[in-house]
């Protein structure tokens, strides 16, 4: 279930063709799930400021079932965040990464909740 959504105000056109895929399995390497399980959405061109400049910034959120704790979440911002700035080139001084947890019941998936 795991859901990663990035939002940039990189342009489309600067974005890596194999993003979508890449990301899809450093998430899987990262939280152990199959790829199977993985959405990834990006969503580039945003008008987005960071202290007040267009230069490159992003926000990151990841939604996962389970629970985080802070040595997950500071592993989980070290990887995520070394591979957005190699990957779309945005500083990690000028990104914040939002972790959110689901419970099984929350997440449906197949006319099922995960809990079923």
């Amino acid at each position: 279930m795991p859901y990663l959504q990035i939002q940039t105000n990189i342009p489309a056109a600067k974005i890596p063709d194999d993003f979508l895929k890449n990301s899809t399995t450093v998430l899987a390497d990262m939280l152990k799930k199959p790829e199977s399980y993985i959405c990834v959405c990006i969503e580039p061109g945003q008008l987005m400021t960071w202290a007040g400049t267009k230069e490159p910034t992003a926000i990151v959120q990841l939604t996962n079932i389970g629970r985080h704790d802070a040595e997950t979440t500071k592993r989980y911002t070290e990887v995520l965040g070394k591979y957005l700035v190699d990957e779309l080139g945005v500083p990690q001084d000028r990104m914040h990464l939002i972790f959110h947890t689901k419970d099984r019941f929350e997440v449906g998936f197949n006319g099922k909740t995960f809990a079923q």
